[in-house]
C-alpha cells in the first residue's frame, strides 16, 4: 500500500511540476497537519511565511488558487526585498491579513516586527526561516513605505521631565537681544533660542528685512533698534537721530528707519546715551510712535535718560531694561549678570534683559533660558511684561 501511494503522488508531482502537488497527497504523505492553514496570495508578490510564526511543517495554501498547490514552510533562505505581497495569519491561525487591507485589531508585536525586519538588513543580506517565491515567478511590487511604516512597533522616546505649570504670579524676565541685522548667521542662531525670547533687528542691514521676517515666521516677537546719537564718539550708523535736528527732521528720521521693515511691536534705541537725555529730541520720537501703536524700550544706555517720562506722558507703553548681560567680555561677567537678573525677577516679580548676538552670550542663553521653568521664572516677550505695566499703572 505504501509502494502504490507513493507511485500515484510521483505521478501527479511529475504532472503537476516541481514542487507542487495535491493536498490530499500531502496529507498521505504525512506533511499537512489538521488545522486552518495560512492564505498566502500567488500575486502580485512572492508568497512569504515567516518561520517564527509558522510552525513547522506547515501547508500554505495560495490564496483563489485555480488548481490546488501548496509550499511547504521550511526554514528556505530569501534575500532582502523579496517580502513583496506578505499576508500575516490572524491569531491562533484565523483569516489572513493584507497589508492592503490592514485589520482594525492591533496585531501582535511579533507579527508587526517580521514585517518590518527586513528593511533593517544591509543589501543582499540572507536571512532564514521563510518560503520565498520560485525563481519563475514575477518579481514583487515594493510594499507601500507608509503601509509598512504603519505595521512597524512604536518607537520609544525618551520620556523628558514635564515644566512645571507656572501660575500669573510667577517672576517673569524678558530677555532682548538687540543689534541684529547685520550677521545673518548670529541672527539665526538667536532664532533657535525658544520663542519668548524677543529680537530687535538694526533698520539699516543689509538683510534685516529678510531676517525679520524669518524671525516671526520662528515665532519671535521682533522690535526695530532705533540708532540714536550717542555721548562718545562711536557712530550708531546711518540715519541716526541727533539732537541738532529740528522736530520736523527728528519726525522725519524715526518714520525713514521704521519704513526698513514691517511686522514689529516696538521700538529701543540703539546707542542714544545723548539723545535720551534730551526732552525736546524725544518729543518727536514719542508722537510718531504713539501713531504707530508701537511700545518703547528705553535701553537706558544713560542714567540721566528721559525717554520713559516722555513716553509716559505721551501716551506710549513701555518699560526700561533692568540688566545689560553682557557689556563686559567674559563668562564669569555674564554668569554674574544671570543670576543679578533672577534675584531682581524674584524681588520685583518681573525684569527685561538687553543682550547682543555674541558667541559665548548666544551659548550661555541657550543653556540658561531653558532652565527658567525648573526654577519656577516664566520666560515671557517684551510686550507681555509692558501690557502689565500698563495694566498696574
Amino acid at each position: 500500500m505504501l509502494l502504490a501511494a507513493l507511485l500515484f503522488a510521483v505521478g501527479l508531482i511529475s504532472g503537476a511540476g516541481i514542487g507542487l502537488a495535491l493536498p490530499d497527497v500531502a496529507m498521505a504523505l504525512g506533511l499537512k497537519k489538521e488545522g486552518p492553514s495560512l492564505s498566502v496570495p500567488l500575486a502580485p508578490g512572492p508568497q512569504v511565511a515567516s518561520a517564527d510564526i509558522l510552525p513547522l511543517p506547515r501547508v500554505i495554501e495560495p490564496a483563489n488558487a485555480v488548481e490546488p498547490a501548496f509550499l511547504i514552510a521550511e526554514p528556505l533562505r530569501h534575500r532582502k526585498g523579496d517580502l513583496g505581497g506578505l499576508r500575516f495569519a490572524g491569531v491562533a491561525g484565523g483569516p489572513a491579513q493584507s497589508l492592503a487591507e490592514p485589520s482594525p485589531v492591533e496585531e501582535p508585536a511579533e507579527q508587526q516586527i517580521a514585517a518590518v525586519f527586513e528593511d533593517r538588513l544591509p543589501e543582499g543580506e540572507l536571512v532564514t526561516g521563510s518560503v520565498t517565491k520560485t525563481a519563475s515567478e514575477p518579481a514583487a511590487a515594493p510594499v507601500e513605505e507608509q503601509q509598512v511604516a504603519a505595521l512597524a512597533p512604536p518607537v520609544k522616546e525618551a520620556i523628558a521631565d514635564p515644566a512645571p505649570l507656572l501660575g500669573p504670579d510667577a517672576p517673569q524676565i524678558s530677555i532682548i537681544l538687540d543689534d541684529l541685522g547685520l550677521n545673518a548667521a548670529a541672527a539665526r542662531r538667536a532664532m533657535n533660542l525658544p520663542k519668548p525670547v524677543t529680537l530687535s533687528f538694526l533698520p539699516y542691514g543689509e538683510a534685516t528685512s529678510r531676517l525679520a521676517a524669518e524671525a516671526r515666521e520662528a515665532g519671535h516677537e521682533v522690535m526695530l533698534h532705533l540708532p540714536m546719537e550717542p555721548l562718545g564718539e562711536e557712530d550708531p550708523g546711518p540715519k541716526a537721530l541727533t539732537t541738532g535736528m529740528s522736530p520736523a527732521e527728528i519726525e522725519e528720521t524715526v518714520r525713514y528707519n521704521l519704513a526698513a521693515f514691517s511686522g514689529y511691536s516696538g521700538v529701543n534705541n540703539h546707542m542714544g546715551s545723548r539723545f535720551t537725555e534730551d526732552v525736546r529730541a524725544l518729543i518727536p520720537v514719542m508722537r510718531v510712535l504713539r501713531e504707530k501703536g508701537l511700545f518703547f524700550v528705553d535701553s537706558l544706555t544713560s542714567e540721566r535718560s528721559r525717554a520713559g517720562e516722555v513716553g509716559r506722558m505721551a501716551g506710549v507703553p513701555g518699560t526700561a531694561r533692568d540688566v545689560f548681560l553682557d557689556h563686559a567680555e567674559g563668562p564669569d561677567h555674564l554668569l554674574h549678570q544671570l543670576q543679578l537678573l533672577e534675584e531682581k525677577a524674584r524681588k520685583e516679580g518681573r525684569a527685561v534683559a538687553i543682550a547682543h548676538p555674541h558667541d559665548l552670550t548666544l551659548e550661555m542663553l541657550d543653556v540658561w533660558v531653558r532652565s527658567l521653568a525648573a526654577k519656577g521664572i516664566r520666560l515671557v516677550p517684551a510686550s507681555e511684561i509692558i501690557a502689565q505695566n500698563a495694566a498696574r499703572g
